[in-house]
């Protein structure tokens, strides 16, 4: 069985989440942070001065749930390692009233945002 890109993996759960839009409205929402991709220099450049922050989570969810803010992902392929930045801003997140949260393929993934979805507000 062939191991998967993080860009693959991401890819399935963005494509889940357009398949159940109709069970969870909120997933429309959702939103990819594009940190991790490969672009020229100058692009990398112009991306930064319009504030593209290393360590920021892959993904978004704008719902608050559970006493939460919102939802933040790093997601990695199954054998990924979160470099000390992405470490740095998941707990960052964490406190300041998000649930930040690494994820290692977009099984866990999908797991994670549907129990996300569930939480109840206190």
């Amino acid at each position: 069985m062939k191991k998967l890109s993080e860009h693959q993996e991401q890819s399935i759960v963005f494509g889940w989440a357009v398949q159940h839009i109709d069970r969870i409205p909120e997933l429309r929402w959702m939103f990819a942070i594009p940190n991790g991709a490969r672009v020229p220099i100058g692009l990398a450049v112009k991306l930064k001065k319009e504030g593209l922050r290393k360590g920021v989570s892959d993904i978004f969810l704008p719902v608050s749930r559970g006493g939460y803010h919102g939802l933040f992902i790093e997601m990695k392929a199954i054998g990924g390692k979160p470099s000390p930045e992405q470490y740095a801003f998941t707990d960052f997140a964490n406190k300041q009233g998000y649930k930040a949260i690494i994820c290692y393929g977009h099984k866990v993934t999908i797991d994670q945002i549907i129990n996300y979805m569930e939480l109840k507000d206190e």
